[in-house]
């Protein structure tokens, strides 16, 4: 990997990361968009985005049961146990309470309240989308040397230590996105999972188990999409001008970071360290 280029696309992500927003969206046909409220239509934010976005449900779509009835919309009788708690989080002024300077004290409300994804209810279709055929051969022979284990199926991708494998939904499932092809959004995806399967204790060495939304787990998340970046421009699959969605995906991590953009600067050194390791597998040519 040319370290102009690894330096190139740290110092463009650390600059203009903040231009293109974090509601970034899964790029293959089956999985949510970023989560949102049926009604309000606003996405949710901060500990709420991180539970609803784990649940990798097939709408991105939540709403409460009374908001369900308004809208005339049915949840399952199967489903109605499998409601997902988040929290509603505001800091209310008291109104006979004051601090010494004379402004209202203020205390914080905070509850729990129930939503249904918007999959869980009846007559709900999928949204189906158009799909495109492509194949980079380069890249392909590139991922076969290295050797890791990857199953194509369902709707999510994942790497899982405990098993040293990588999950990834088909390749025709993959779409194009108003930020990138389906090509793109497939071989990134791919890089993405790789980057973290060079993570593993008999490679890297890095820190995997780490609890969804610690600090820890955004780092890991910074290095692997850092790393997809790297290897997508390395293949010519993506122009040095990385598409806003790798933007979009590190600034919602970043969040979990505090906004520390020092930490993309360490994730990109954990990166490259991650590529060459998988330039290292590759198979040498024969010299006759």
């Amino acid at each position: 990997m040319k370290a102009n280029i690894i330096e190139t696309i740290t110092n463009d992500m650390v600059n203009s990361i903040n231009e293109h927003g974090t509601s970034w969206l899964k790029n293959w046909v089956g999985d949510s968009a970023m989560p949102h409220n049926m009604i309000s239509k606003k996405n949710y934010t901060g500990f709420n985005f991180l539970i609803l976005a784990s649940k990798h449900m097939t709408s991105g779509t939540w709403a409460t049961l009374n908001q369900y009835k308004q809208a005339n919309i049915r949840i399952r009788y199967d489903e109605m146990p499998n409601a997902t708690e988040i929290i509603y989080f505001k800091m209310l002024e008291s109104k006979t309470e004051t601090n010494p300077n004379g402004s209202a004290k203020k205390f914080p409300l905070l509850k729990k309240y129930r939503v249904w994804n918007l999959s869980q209810s009846e007559d709900y279709i999928p949204e189906t989308k158009e799909v495109e055929k492509f194949n980079h051969s380069l890249a392909e022979e590139y991922v076969k040397n290295t050797g890791a284990i990857i199953n194509h199926g369902g709707n999510r991708a994942f790497y899982q230590s405990a098993t040293d494998q990588i999950t990834m939904p088909p390749k025709a499932s993959f779409i194009k996105t108003t930020d990138a092809t389906a090509e793109q959004n497939y071989y990134g995806t791919l890089f993405h999972e790789l980057t973290h399967w060079t993570g593993h204790k008999t490679r890297c060495e890095r820190t995997l188990a780490n609890g969804f939304g610690t600090e820890a787990y955004a780092y890991e998340e910074l290095i692997a999409e850092l790393g997809a970046c790297f290897q997508s421009v390395e293949f010519g699959i993506e122009p040095l001008e990385i598409n806003a969605d790798h933007k979009k995906y590190i600034a919602s991590w970043l969040k979990a970071l505090k906004g520390d953009v020092s930490f993309i600067y360490k994730a990109s050194a954990q990166a490259n360290k991650a590529v060459r390791l998988i330039e290292d597998l590759q198979v040498e040519e024969k010299v006759a």
